[in-house]
């Protein structure tokens, strides 16, 4: 299964393909043949880069992405950068948990609990490498979903390689856990922000996970 609007570009590879093969066909040149080797290679990456397997759905809290857990952190308390988007009172703190995508993950992101999206910022920004510190400007995408453990904030950020955030979903919409929401192309980083008072983190800093498929925090029993 390809990932949704992944068609369109194999489509396109394929058939430039095609075009160079005739051509190598028919000139025998040199020249048509290295493009056409070019371009096999870049199929055969379109097609593992628009992958999207079905997934056994995990428990818990799920990952929003394949790859690695690149950082965990705390905010003791959040007043500037509540989860809650219209509140100026002081909330418990967040956790925030960044997961790092490389060129060979399944780049489908998924829903981390069940909820309704209240809302999707998109801030315009550079396209620095989601590994780096500076990558804080770099262009996003910002869902703040209501959930069973409150609002959550699903942030989908692009890299240097990354140029297009493309979603799947938009506000109102009722999400599953597990469910597709959107696609980074081509690569980069998701980060999931959670209530700290209501989860347990399940994962490490560089631990591989996957999504929809491994739990990255469990639900606190109140």
């Amino acid at each position: 299964m390809f990932a949704r609007g992944g068609f369109n570009w194999i489509l396109g590879g394929l058939l430039f393909s095609t075009l160079f093969l005739l051509s190598y066909i028919f000139y025998n040149h040199f020249f048509l043949l290295a493009i056409l080797i070019i371009m096999t290679i870049l199929d055969c990456f379109l097609f593992i880069f628009f992958r999207d397997p079905e997934r056994q759905i995990g428990p818990g809290i799920v990952s929003p992405a394949d790859g690695i857990v690149m950082s965990i952190t705390t905010k003791d308390q959040n007043t500037s950068n509540s989860l809650e988007p219209d509140t100026s009172s002081t909330r418990p703190g967040t956790i925030r948990i960044a997961i790092f995508m490389n060129i060979t993950n399944v780049h489908v992101n998924r829903a981390p609990l069940d909820g309704s999206v209240v809302s999707m910022v998109h801030r315009p920004g550079g396209f620095l490498p989601a590994y780096r510190p500076e990558s804080k400007q770099n262009e996003r995408l910002i869902t703040t979903i209501i959930s069973p453990i409150g609002y959550i904030k699903i942030i989908q950020i692009a890299g240097i390689v990354a140029k297009r955030i493309v979603p799947y979903i938009k506000p109102g919409m009722h999400l599953k856990r597990g469910e597709r929401i959107g696609i980074i192309q081509f690569g980069s980083r998701v980060d999931v922000i959670l209530p700290k008072d209501k989860v347990t983190i399940l994962v490490e800093k560089g631990q591989h996970v996957k999504a929809a498929i491994d739990s990255i925090a469990k639900i606190v029993d109140t």
